[in-house]
């Protein structure tokens, strides 16, 4: 399989990571470390973000790191977990209700986040829900920093074998202590598929 970036974005440094592989075997080829401590006397958030672009594009060039395909983690100290029940075990009757009842439970309005959750349990009638929820801007904002740093971590959509670059989606990973939380989102910040799976 052809090399891959993962970039984990953390609040005081991006770590990329070149790998290649599939899910049963991956080998690390590099990991580069990027600071997001910038130049003191810099208050504009603009210049910020441009030094921070900047910062990561230098260092994707100085280890020659390929940039497609790749897949942002998010720092999930920076996202809200809420568990709840639900009367109901169906999939689809869960994933029709799960966001509006986690509108109850997450102090953000419900259209400023994005929403996932993970059944933790059934029992005969009832669901246990760990619901996440990410601020989307909190997303954008780190999307457009990496877009300046001429990274894209974008994946075709899976209707389309090979999707134009209009009709791609943003993947972002969320790290929970129950599994890898994977949603895919448009760039005008629309929630398309979502994709569940545990982790090590």
């Amino acid at each position: 399989m052809a090399a891959q970036l993962a970039i984990e974005y953390g609040s005081s440094r991006v770590r990329l990571m070149e790998f290649d592989g599939t899910g049963r075997k991956i080998r690390v080829l590099s990991v580069t470390d990027v600071p997001l401590v910038m130049s003191a006397g810099v208050e504009d958030e603009d210049d910020v973000d441009a030094q921070r672009a900047e910062a990561i594009s230098e260092a994707v060039d100085e280890a020659k790191l390929t940039v497609e395909p790749s897949v942002m983690a998010f720092d999930a100290g920076h996202a809200l977990f809420r568990e709840f029940d639900l009367p109901f075990t169906n999939d689809d009757q869960l994933q029709k209700v799960v966001r509006f009842e986690a509108e109850s439970h997450i102090p953000l309005e419900i259209d400023d986040v994005v929403i996932q959750h993970v059944v933790l349990r059934k029992t005969r009638d009832k669901s246990h829900i760990l619901a996440v929820a990410v601020k989307k801007d909190d997303l954008r904002d780190r999307f457009d920093i990496l877009d300046e740093a001429d990274i894209d971590p974008t994946a075709p959509l899976t209707s389309e074998p090979v999707a134009p670059r209009r009709k791609r989606a943003r993947f972002l990973n969320i790290n929970t202590p129950v599994g890898a939380v994977t949603r895919r989102l448009h760039r005008d910040g629309r929630v398309a598929a979502v994709g569940v799976g545990s982790h090590a």
